[in-house]
């Protein structure tokens, strides 16, 4: 009853699909943890994973969860945060990791809490899905204050349109 994510018939719903779907399709083996398996000391299955694969793929939450929850609480530990990301980048040099590349899925602004004269309200219209960033459905407003185009103007085979904040 929900939207998501399909690729090749397929649907990924988690980290535990994101990662299968990786391994399946990436042509050489991978290897998958959590930053926390890295820290402080990899164990002997972390290392031993690290050493047979050739794709290591490292995830980590916690500076999104923090985002996401307390803001406040996020600023006092993205410093925190950023030193856990440093050693695991190391571990993972000290391992013979040679190529090491950090992506996030986005990111947050640590600027003053958002009232709610900051707000959009959803562009009305046949609602498919509501989320805090994003609303994907048919028919509604559109205006300045959000980004409104269709999903089959980014390449997605579908009716239904999306809106984001700008």
């Amino acid at each position: 009853g929900k939207l998501g994510l399909e690729i090749g018939g397929k649907v990924i719903k988690d980290r535990k699909d994101r990662v299968a779907f990786l391994k399946e399709h990436a042509g050489v083996p991978v290897f998958d943890a959590k930053l926390d398996d890295l820290l402080p000391k990899p164990s002997k299955k972390v290392k031993d994973g690290i050493q047979n694969a050739q794709l290591i793929l490292i995830t980590s939450q916690e500076i999104d969860e923090f985002g996401e929850s307390d803001t406040k609480l996020a600023r006092l530990q993205m410093d925190s945060m950023l030193n856990y990301l440093r050693r695991g980048v190391r571990i993972l040099s000290d391992h013979g990791v040679k190529t090491i590349i950090l992506a996030a899925d986005h990111g947050h602004l640590f600027a003053d809490e958002i009232g709610d004269d900051m707000k959009i309200d959803a562009p009305g219209g046949e609602t498919a899905d509501l989320h805090r960033r994003v609303w994907v459905g048919e028919g509604g407003t559109a205006e300045k204050s959000f980004l409104r185009t269709s999903l089959a103007s980014l390449g997605i085979d579908s009716d239904l349109d999306i809106a984001t904040p700008w």
